[in-house]
């Protein structure tokens, strides 16, 4: 497989909004408590949105896009189905958008019924090898809580690149 440079194709989550700060596309920032992602790919108007807060007022929203906003004292999240065990190494994401690898399964995984645009998460006991139209981001990272065991973390996107559709994936590996 050969080595594609793929920009800024994916979210990367800056902490809090510094308005003293440049911020790039798909730059992630929080700010009173709301999630926002920096949806300018390049400058609009010609003016770099240093210090445009992300507030979702109309100017905002030429360059962030809230992905969540603070619940009040007592909100619960919708529930959400649990994660499908794979067991054969196979996975049809017609029926939902994150996996469970048990020990034991083959640790090469093929990904059905996917579409663009699709985001997906797989926890792992096991290094999988990859669908064949993968591409690995460069910030694959290692955590370690000190803890016995380790579970290998995988999200992707699957995204057009070129003529033909790619999955862009990034893996942390966490050892509890």
């Amino acid at each position: 497989m050969s080595d594609h440079n793929l920009g800024p194709y994916r979210p990367h989550p800056v902490g809090e909004y510094d308005p003293a700060r440049e911020y790039q596309y798909l730059d992630i920032v929080t700010y009173n408590g709301a999630s926002y992602i920096n949806c300018n790919l390049d400058t609009i108007d010609g003016i770099s949105c240093i210090g445009i807060l992300p507030t979702g007022e109309p100017r905002s929203e030429m360059y962030w896009q809230c992905l969540a906003m603070p619940g009040q004292k007592g909100d619960t999240a919708d529930v959400y189905a649990p994660y499908q065990k794979v067991n054969d190494g196979s996975w049809d994401y017609g029926t939902g958008d994150k996996v469970f690898v048990p020990e034991g399964a083959p640790n090469k995984i093929e990904i059905h019924n996917v579409y663009n645009g699709a985001c997906g998460v797989i926890i792992s006991r096991l290094n999988l090898v990859l669908p064949r139209n993968s591409m690995k981001s460069s910030d694959f990272d290692y955590l370690d809580l000190n803890e016995p065991g380790q579970y290998y973390f995988y999200t992707f996107i699957y995204t057009p690149i070129g003529d033909d559709y790619w999955f862009i994936w990034h893996r942390s590996v966490v050892s509890k």
